[in-house]
């Protein structure tokens, strides 16, 4: 392990101490402490005009006795509501909205809350964000308010599976310590809390030495550090800690625990109890994470999906946190193969235990958490909750071992940590299977496996550059060297405007074959070698268009944009890998009704649209995908696969040779004849439609909307100010004013045909009416006098902010470059959009949301049962 020192800076300041660190890449880390004990961590970084400041509040559901279980969680909805001396309730939200992002979360470990703005805009989102920790006025009616939206949250929740076999999981690995228990809490203290001891809990937990706050992004330290001492400085130091002491015992037998609930499939988690995230081994345990499911190639995936096809998916990950948390494996399959799944699953954890891993697994592993490393931490925000994370959970100097800590793992440390964490002694399953299915239960398949005991400087980014091929492909690059990544973006016109009811999800369908094998490589190989280069290689299909999207390390650019360009000019469709992809798409179709939200969504498009390809799903129907054959897929990619239906994007710190091998490449595929494409203008409804699913549900889900326009109609993007203004009104009214919902959705989809104005809700059952009468009532009120002049200034830069923020990534720059390019509006669109947002009034909004809207003349579908007479 090589050697690091540490750089304290002494400071002749009595008003806070501070060190620096190199860390993760770029500017040097610096940590200040505050004599209050609030600990600052700064990063600067000028590459883009973002600032990401994030404030992790200690604690979590993790110091939370029985009595107050929930409470961390429920402060984030109270503290987001607001409410204080110099902002009115909601006014931080409503506010952030044009100055940027306010968000956070509640984990077992901390509450978080964090701003992105920019610089214009610091100072007012600094004391804004401070002001909304650290001063709301809590209320025995913000408390009431607040407290159905949480238990819709809650009931959200339980209707899911995949969120069931979670919640059954931490109560059975767990015995003693407060992680059995989810961040939201038990059902008893969120309905019975009274005022005196919310009161009692944020004057006591929010306090600056309980807090930790990181800021990267466009700032000078100093000056940065002067504002925080004058907007935190001023709070009192508090109680110093809140640890329960509880520690979990050692977990010395087999655990299993299963429920049956309305599913389509059985839901599987596995848990193995590991150390706390400062330990030592938390870096091999990522190494090992990563070869048992991270990839096509990695060992879980090959035995039981690629070998067996036993699964319809496997992942795991590390759950580090504070206090020793779980390693966990997460399974979706079918009922019948629970068995065999779990004594694969067992024998190749043996196998690592007793022998370790290839060469091969290794390097590919290492090289994927390293890429993956530097693929996060391209956004300040992750940035910024890496160094909090680090910085309350941990410690903030570990950030600076953990991608040596990586490479130094051998295999040696690979057996060690099996024997230690993966015995089937440490290990709890957690399972929810569909309603009556065969109980099946895998303690002697545990107690049976012989498993092996344990021995005793940035360059400046450039404009981006548009090029048309001889072959008709477009090529569009822009570097940008703030973060070590490459990422291209192959979009080809066509998802559902290149099929019909006869081949519906057959772009889909494609897009999911095309990793499965070329003419030179199998699907095992590809896996094999995307993991050997520790890249992001995926391909996807949406409405519009189908997207093959890498993401990659400079080094690695010539090799990753080969392999890319091989599975998108050769691909082979073998037989047997093709039906997987088959089967498990028509498990995605048959579990839809799982998913309250997308079922509506599915029924409201078949329902609103009569001539538009947008009345098909992009996963296609079930009789339909069932039909289609190789033939199928072979007669699609030769058709839409052509350089003049294509456009690629490029950004990132690629060098000259980079983009100059890429184009020779491109500019190398045949020209061919574009494909014709189905561009149905969808006809005006004259009248109100409601379909009604009355499918047993705790939440009532419904959209309702009438036709918009696409993307490129000059309607488009007043429409789009007329979206956000009933957005932000709608969200705060029915989220935080009348806590009716958790879900109060607005929007119209950027796509290239008209798509609906979208209202969409989730609401109990007693709530149903209100919610509908209340968004038709919303939509009256505004056409019958004229949308606020203060909401429409918002919207504005709402819509324009939200551009900027969707470019943060260089994956995220290059899908906007390829989508509006291929959409006609030109790459360039969102540098323009400010300008042409602003040119927008709002007599021109107040006629359009006539033009669109109609409150006697709208389309709605319900999943849910509605009350007697609810519709």
């Amino acid at each position: 392990m090589k050697n690091y020192s540490l750089m304290i800076i002494g400071m002749a300041l009595a008003f806070f101490s501070a060190l620096e660190i190199m860390a993760m890449p770029g500017n040097p880390i610096r940590v200040f402490y505050l004599d209050n004990g609030l600990q600052v961590i700064m990063k600067e970084q000028h590459e883009k005009n973002l600032i990401a400041v994030n404030a992790y509040v200690k604690g979590g559901s993790r110091t939370e006795t029985p009595d107050i279980s929930g409470l961390s969680h429920y402060y984030e909805h109270l503290i987001f509501r607001g409410g204080t001396d110099k902002q009115a309730e909601l006014e931080t939200r409503k506010i952030f909205q044009a100055l940027g992002t306010f968000f956070g979360f509640t984990s077992d470990d901390v509450t978080d809350y964090y701003i992105i703005t920019t610089k214009e805009n610091l100072d007012e989102a600094l004391w804004r964000h401070a002001d909304a920790v650290m001063d709301v006025k809590v209320t025995q009616e913000k408390v009431d308010k607040e407290r159905q939206v949480v238990m819709e949250e809650y009931n959200m929740d339980w209707d899911r599976p995949d969120y069931r076999v979670n919640y059954l999981l931490l109560e059975t690995a767990y015995k003693v310590h407060p992680y059995k228990i989810t961040p939201i809490g038990l059902k008893d203290v969120i309905l019975n809390s009274n005022l005196e001891k919310f009161k009692t809990f944020y004057q006591e937990r929010y306090v600056p030495n309980q807090i930790v706050l990181a800021c990267v992004g466009d700032f000078d330290t100093k000056e940065m550090l002067e504002k925080i001492k004058m907007l935190w400085g001023r709070y009192p130091k508090g109680k110093d800690s809140f640890e329960l002491g509880l520690t979990e015992p050692e977990q010395t037998e087999f655990r299993e625990a299963s429920v049956q609930m309305q599913a389509a499939n059985t839901y599987m988690q596995w848990a193995f109890h590991i150390p706390e995230a400062a330990h030592s081994d938390i870096p091999t345990l990522d190494v090992l994470n990563s070869i048992l499911t991270d990839g096509e190639n990695s060992r879980l995936y090959q035995a039981l999906k690629v070998e067996e096809n036993l699964v319809l998916s496997v992942g795991s990950y590390v759950d580090k946190r504070k206090d020793p948390g779980l390693l966990i494996l997460d399974l979706q399959l079918q009922p019948e193969n629970e068995a065999k799944v779990a004594q694969i699953i067992f024998d190749e954890l043996k196998k690592i235990a007793e022998a370790g891993v290839t060469a091969l697994e290794l390097e590919s592993a290492k090289k994927k958490i390293e890429n993956s490393y530097y693929f996060q931490h391209q956004s300040f925000i992750n940035q910024a909750q890496t160094l909090s994370f680090y910085g309350a959970n941990s410690d903030i100097v570990l950030e600076n071992y953990y991608l040596d800590q990586i490479i130094l793992t051998d295999n040696t440390d690979l057996i060690r940590a099996s024997r230690k964490y993966l015995r089937p002694t440490n290990c709890s399953i957690a399972t929810v299977r569909p309603e009556g299915s065969p109980e099946t239960a895998f303690a002697s398949i545990a107690d049976n496996l012989a498993f092996p005991a344990l021995e005793a400087e940035a360059q400046a980014s450039a404009p981006a550059t548009k090029k048309v091929l001889a072959n008709g492909l477009t090529l569009i690059s822009k570097p940008d060297f703030s973060s070590n990544t490459v990422a291209v973006e192959v979009y080809v016109k066509g998802g559902l405007l290149a099929e019909d009811e006869k081949s519906n999800g057959l772009c889909n369908y494609l897009s999911g074959c095309l990793l499965k094998g070329t003419s030179n490589k199998s699907a095992t190989q590809i896996a094999q070698e995307i993991d050997r280069l520790g890249i992001s290689l995926s391909a996807n299909s949406f409405e519009d268009y189908s997207s093959l999207s890498l993401l990659t390390v400079p080094y690695n650019f010539m090799p990753s944009a080969d392999l890319l360009l091989e599975v998108l000019t050769q691909p082979s469709f073998p037989e047997e890998e093709i039906s997987k992809v088959k089967e498990d798409i028509l498990a995605r179709i048959k579990s839809l009704p799982d998913r309250s939200y997308e079922l509506t969504n599915k029924e409201f498009a078949k329902l609103i649209f009569s001539q538009s390809p947008y009345r098909m799903s992009v996963l296609g129907e079930e009789a339909t995908v069932f039909r289609l054959t190789r033939a199928d897929l072979v007669a699609a990619f030769w058709r839409l696969n052509v350089p003049s239906n294509m456009t690629v994007a490029l950004v990132g710190a690629f060098s000259d040779e980079d983009l100059q091998f890429l184009e020779n490449k491109l500019a190398s595929l045949p020209q061919k004849e574009k494909p014709e494409l189905k561009l149905a203008k969808e006809n005006y409804r004259a009248k109100s439609q409601t379909k009604e699913l009355p499918l047993e549900k705790t939440q009532i889900t419904f959209n309702i909307g009438t036709m918009g326009a696409g993307i490129a109609d000059p309607d488009y993007l007043p429409l789009k100010l007329v979206e956000r203004v009933f957005s932000r009104r709608l969200f705060f009214k029915y989220v935080y004013e009348e806590g009716i919902a958790y879900r109060m959705w607005t929007y119209i989809r950027p796509r290239l045909l008209a798509t609906p104005f979208t209202f969409e809700m989730g609401v109990s059952p007693k709530n149903y009416q209100k919610g509908k009468k209340g968004i038709l009532n919303e939509v009256r009120q505004i056409l019958g006098s004229s949308i606020p002049a203060d909401d429409f200034e918002v919207a504005k830069k709402n819509l324009v902010t939200n551009i900027y923020l969707s470019q943060e990534t260089n994956s995220g720059q290059a899908e906007n470059l390829a989508f509006y390019e291929m959409a006609g509006l030109g790459y360039d669109f969102p540098d323009k959009i400010k300008g042409r947002v602003d040119f927008i009034s709002l007599e021109q909004a107040n006629q359009i949301a006539k033009k669109y809207l109609n409150p006697n003349k709208y389309t709605m579908v319900i999943v849910g049962k509605t009350p007697k007479g609810g519709d």
